[in-house]
């Protein structure tokens, strides 16, 4: 039997009684208490610290890319740390020899240790203004001076 009988054997013994099994009756059974749960957010010390920003590369060259972003980050408050693909590492690299995709990863961070969110605005303005496309941003936190993020 396929999955469309099947289907079709269920929807014509709809609301009948079963043939071979004891018939479950669950009227008499005790009421469930669950207390709803209440969930209280920890108090913690967020610092943004810098952000990983999204870029499509269509040259599918991870070091051109890296020298063009670190020159546009110098004028701003963050630097450019590295950028990867795929959760590998392709700028700095030793090597030009590196399979790359469109889609890279490129992680900024504060010069200073602290950032803003009007900093971060800053770089993804200069960014468009180099002609430079951004796909997707994520804020980089430090919690309770703990790094918040995979390093």
């Amino acid at each position: 039997m396929g999955t469309k009988e099947f289907a079709k054997a269920i929807c014509e013994r709809l609301g009948k009684k079963p043939e071979k099994l004891k018939v479950a009756d669950f009227s008499k059974a005790p009421s469930a208490s669950v207390k709803p749960y209440k969930y209280t957010s920890p108090r913690v010390q967020r610092d943004l610290v810098g952000a990983d920003v999204s870029v499509c590369d269509p040259l599918h060259n991870p070091r051109k890319l890296g020298e063009a972003l670190t020159q546009v980050a110098n004028s701003t408050t963050l630097e450019l740390k590295s950028i990867s693909c795929r959760g590998v590492q392709v700028f700095p690299a030793k090597t030009d020899d590196i399979f790359s995709t469109d889609h890279l990863q490129c992680r900024f961070v504060s010069k200073n240790g602290k950032a803003t969110h009007a900093d971060v605005r800053a770089l993804l303005e200069k960014m468009e203004s180099a002609k430079m496309e951004w796909t997707r941003l994520e804020g980089l936190y430090n919690i309770d001076g703990q790094a918040g993020f995979s390093q």
